[in-house]
C-alpha cells in the first residue's frame, strides 16, 4: 500500500523558511546539498512518522516565486492553534483568516501564509 510522503515548496530563503516551519512545530530531519540546490526536510516526528515537507532552495532563482492558481494549500493540525498563530507572525508569516469553530467537523481552523506566500491551513481538534 503507498502513502503520501510529503511536498517539496520552492523557497527564497531557506533559513527563515526552516524557521518558519519550526514555530508551527516541525523539526528538521534531513538536509541535502547539491549544486543546483539545497533542501531541509522538515516533519513532526521524524520522517518515517509523518508527511514531510521539503524546503528548496534555488541560488539560481532569483525574485519570488509564482504559486500558480494550481495550488492551494497545505493542511497541518495543530495542538494550540492561536500559540501557533502567535508563532507565525513572530516569524514573519501572516495571518489570512483567523480562529473559525467548525462545530460540525469537530475543528477549528486559522489559515496563515508563509514567508513565500503559501497557504496553510491550521487546524485544531475541539
Amino acid at each position: 500500500m503507498g502513502r503520501v510522503l510529503g511536498a517539496g515548496l520552492n523557497v527564497s530563503n531557506l533559513e527563515r523558511s526552516t524557521e518558519f516551519y519550526q514555530a508551527i512545530g516541525m523539526s528538521s530531519v534531513a538536509r541535502y546539498e547539491e549544486d543546483e540546490f539545497d533542501e531541509v526536510m522538515m516533519a513532526f516526528d521524524g520522517p518515517q512518522s509523518s508527511a514531510t515537507i521539503m524546503l528548496v532552495e534555488r541560488p539560481s532563482h532569483q525574485g519570488p516565486y509564482a504559486i500558480g492558481d494550481g495550488f492551494d494549500r497545505i493542511l497541518i493540525m495543530v495542538d494550540d492553534i492561536q500559540d501557533v498563530l502567535e508563532s507565525v507572525v513572530r516569524c514573519g508569516g501572516s495571518v489570512e483568516r483567523h480562529p473559525v469553530g467548525r462545530p460540525e467537523h469537530g475543528v477549528t481552523i486559522a489559515i496563515v501564509r508563509d514567508l513565500d506566500g503559501y497557504r496553510i491551513e491550521l487546524l485544531q481538534q475541539m
